[in-house]
């Protein structure tokens, strides 16, 4: 092994050091986070959209049920009055 085939090796070895750590290593890094946040936030929106979509719900029943709880009162209130 001649002292030009390992200056060769390590002029090849730092090539692609700095290609791994240059700009187009951080672009293509940068391009996979938005890519993996970007196929995630469609999975938490409809997490969040369908969980309003419950408490609505609920909220109703609730209503329904405290109506119901009014009117026995006032029943309650006008036979009391009579």
């Amino acid at each position: 092994m001649t002292s030009s085939d390992s200056e060769s090796k390590s002029t090849e070895l730092r090539s692609w050091v700095e290609l791994m750590t240059g700009p187009f290593s951080a672009l293509i890094l940068s391009l996979a986070i938005i890519y993996s946040i970007g196929s995630y936030v469609p999975v938490v929106v409809d997490r969040h959209l369908s969980q309003i979509d419950r408490m609505i719900d609920q909220q109703e029943a609730d209503r329904t049920l405290y109506q119901q709880s009014l009117q026995e009162i006032l029943i309650r209130l006008e036979k009391l009055n009579e």
